[in-house]
């Protein structure tokens, strides 16, 4: 029996600090960075659905999402690349 390891990395993006022009942009240029099996995690101050649309719209099949509201004032996204 093999030994598997794995170095997938994630990555943590707060858009709480981030300006509103610059989040889709930045969201899509660090996703589109990521190899297969590495994970983006988003943080803001509310639901992140909007932005599950847009990749969904824009990159479908490409990833798994997973989000949580952590606090009354913090949301988090785990964006897995699959492809």
């Amino acid at each position: 029996m093999g030994t598997v390891t794995t170095n997938h990395r994630t990555i943590v993006m707060d858009l709480r600090i981030t300006p509103p022009t610059e989040r889709r942009f930045r969201v899509f240029n660090i996703f589109d960075s990521l190899s297969v099996g590495d994970t983006l995690k988003v943080v803001y101050d509310h639901d992140l659905q909007p932005l599950y649309y847009r990749l969904l719209a824009e990159r479908r099949g490409e990833f798994v999402w997973q989000s949580e509201q952590e606090s009354s004032e913090e949301w988090a996204a785990w964006i897995k690349k699959i492809r």
